[in-house]
């Protein structure tokens, strides 16, 4: 039968997880009996001599240290060594190196590098405002006739736009052409009257036709100063005009702007004339370059980001205004910086994190710094070291792995807590603090199953290999208690199943009665 591999990688993590499971309860079940478990504890360490305890710890409150060993002072146990190889203990992960490589675990080597700084972000395309034209009647008249029918018809240079008469433009041609006549004007008034021509807006080749052919022309043509397309229409045939009112607005897209949103964050090594270039989904494979012209001065309160401009060509006009393109912009280079693949990088939201390589087999998370993405490389400003080997592919088994450690850890620390704050309430529950009700002066008590493992009857005290309690939180663990009567031990035997309550009583834990497995008899 086939099994997909998204199966394989669950059972993986499955197994992993029952392994880190079984060593915390392994670590767990330490127990005050002398009896078989010592002895197996006892050859166990002269099998591994070599081993180096770390420190010791009541698997119930972890994050108390002991420099020796001894008894808890928190519950009724032996405290449990935590070795220097013991994943349990450490913030390492082991995985068998088989099961790495079957599960494609790849890594690579953080090192030091130049790293060029490049900003990939999108802009829009804009016309350049640079290339705006306004054609407009410097006097006052009526426009007669409009070559043009409707906003965006394209234009080309030197095409009659719209036909205005304005008698004050007749007016200064005549006068004109009668000083041309009379030798005796001379050439200081008949320049007065062609620069009068000239100010009422007519170019110098419309002049001198005027003065070649000896007549006035009744309707003065406007001309398309460039190719473009027509952006405004401000009057059709028959309307009147003033002077300044824009009769039709041409905008040349022959070279156009490319306005890039640039994160702030990213803006203190982006100057003017660094290169950059764009591209637009409608023209695959060709690429716009330009150099940036200028940075706006303002920051956009909702997306943070900073309009940045460069001008590109456009041949053929086939960028339009409104064009999405992305963008990318290069900085300077970055010497001597650490770096690391960037799906070497596990980013959760509060935090980004590496999975480090030990040794092999051997892997710990390691929360970083980052940087600067670039060309899918990462820049590391704190948290590794070159020469560190990372896990780029497979990391989240990993990860998945240490979180599920992770929850181990919370667990006992969860129940260490419940220990405290039930004892602190015992403590208290004469003088009616706490959340409980004051009149309520029983202790909880507790239920389990478990196996006697050894009995002390002078002393008044059972060890039991007891399952999991949810009403403390507790896994599988074996622990000595007191009971509250000595009469309770008469008839049990080791290796006895049994299922006994149990009530906390001034820190420790005290059994109130014990019933046989298949025996209705109970003491």
């Amino acid at each position: 039968m086939k099994v997909s591999r998204p199966v394989v990688v669950f059972a993986s993590i499955a197994a992993l997880a029952a392994a880190v499971y079984g060593g915390y309860l392994m670590g767990g079940n330490r127990s005050d009996a002398v009896g078989p478990a010592q002895h197996q504890m006892t050859d166990s360490a002269e099998q591994a001599p070599e081993r180096t305890v770390l420190y010791w710890h009541d698997p119930m409150v972890p994050q108390q240290k002991f420099d020796k060993p001894g008894k808890s002072p928190f519950m009724d146990m032996d405290l449990v060594p935590v070795y220097a190889d013991d994943t349990a203990g450490s913030n390492a992960i082991r995985i068998d190196p088989v099961l790495a490589q079957s599960l494609g675990v790849r890594t690579a080597l953080a090192k030091t590098g130049t790293f060029w700084r490049k900003v990939d972000t999108v802009g829009t395309v804009q016309a350049d405002e640079r290339r705006i034209s306004v054609l407009q009647s410097r006097a006052a008249g009526w426009l007669e006739k409009l070559h043009l029918r409707a906003v965006d018809d394209p234009v080309r240079r030197g095409m009659p736009v719209a036909e205005i008469y304005a008698p004050e433009l007749l007016a200064a041609q005549e006068e004109y052409l009668l000083l041309l006549t009379q030798p005796e004007a001379g050439n200081d008034l008949v320049a007065a009257a062609r620069q009068r021509l000239s100010l009422l807006g007519l170019s110098d080749a419309q002049i001198r036709a005027i003065g070649e052919s000896g007549q006035a022309q009744r309707r003065v043509v406007l001309f398309a100063p460039s190719n473009g397309v027509v952006t405004e229409i401000g009057a059709r045939e028959g309307a009147s005009v003033t002077p300044g009112m824009p009769v039709v607005r041409i905008v040349d897209l022959s070279r156009v702007w490319i306005v890039a949103q640039v994160p702030e964050t990213q803006l203190e090594w982006i100057d003017t004339g660094r290169p950059a270039d764009a591209t637009v989904a409608a023209m695959r494979g060709e690429t716009y370059e330009g150099k940036v012209e200028y940075i706006y001065p303002g920051v956009d309160p909702d997306t943070r980001t900073v309009k940045v401009r460069f001008s590109v060509r456009n041949p053929g006009t086939k960028l339009r205004p409104g064009m999405v393109a992305s963008v990318s912009i290069y900085g300077g280079p970055k010497r001597e910086v650490l770096l690391v693949p960037d799906e070497a990088v596990i980013r959760t939201g509060m935090r980004d994190v590496v999975i480090v390589e030990e040794s092999e087999g051997r892997y710990r998370a390691q929360e970083v710094r980052t940087g600067l993405t670039s060309a899918n490389r990462v820049e590391i400003t704190e948290g590794l070291n070159a020469g560190d080997r990372v896990v780029s592919s497979g990391q989240f088994l990993i990860e998945s792995e240490a979180s599920l450690r992770g929850s181990i850890s919370r667990l006992s620390s969860m129940a260490a807590d419940g220990v405290a704050d039930d004892a602190d309430h015992a403590n208290h529950a004469g003088h009616g603090d706490g959340d409980a009700p004051v009149a309520n002066d029983q202790p909880a008590q507790h239920v389990a199953e478990g196996v006697v493992k050894s009995i002390d009857e002078a002393e008044g005290r059972v060890v039991i290999a007891h399952g999991p309690v949810a009403t403390l939180k507790w896994p599988s663990m074996t622990m000595g208690f007191r009971v509250s009567d000595r009469k309770i031990l008469q008839g049990l035997e080791p290796e006895q199943e049994i299922e006994f309550q149990f009530i906390e009583s001034a820190g420790s834990y005290q059994v109130t009665t014990v019933k046989r497995r298949n025996s209705e008899a109970g003491r």
